[in-house]
């Protein structure tokens, strides 16, 4: 394992994190969960969102670093496999967000999925391009 490799991915993706969930779930949703009330917690410590970014970005990493012997190197390929792997983690938790939370909303489970799987090839292509 190239622990600087995964160290730096690990820092640079992030950043990355938490800068697109701070756009997206900060900025552009922000007025959508203040209404839901009930579902959303306005109160939640932000750290929490912050350092499960930077787990996030330490995880996806050390799977990469272990599959990445199957396909080309460089950002491209690492976009694709943070589709899959964004496809693989989102879609079965986002879909059924309406069915497990009452009152959660079906069209933003769609939302989620879709950003979460957007979230996961940006992912992809930070720690593709670092193990270039």
């Amino acid at each position: 394992m190239n622990v600087k490799k995964l160290l730096l991915s690990t820092l640079a993706g992030g950043v990355l994190l938490n800068i697109l969930d701070m756009l997206f779930h900060g900025m552009i949703l922000k007025n959508t969960y203040a209404s839901f009330p009930a579902l959303f917690n306005a109160d939640a410590p932000v750290w929490i969102y912050i350092v499960s970014d930077f787990l996030a970005a330490l995880i996806f990493t050390i799977v990469y670093e272990k599959l990445k012997g199957s396909s080309n190197p460089g950002a491209g390929a690492g976009a694709n496999f943070g589709f899959f792997a964004g496809l693989l983690i989102t879609f079965p938790g986002m879909v059924s967000m309406s069915a497990m939370l009452v009152g959660f909303p079906y069209w933003l489970s769609w939302v989620w999925l879709i950003s979460g799987i957007v979230w996961y090839v940006a992912l992809g292509a930070v720690v593709g391009g670092i193990y270039q």
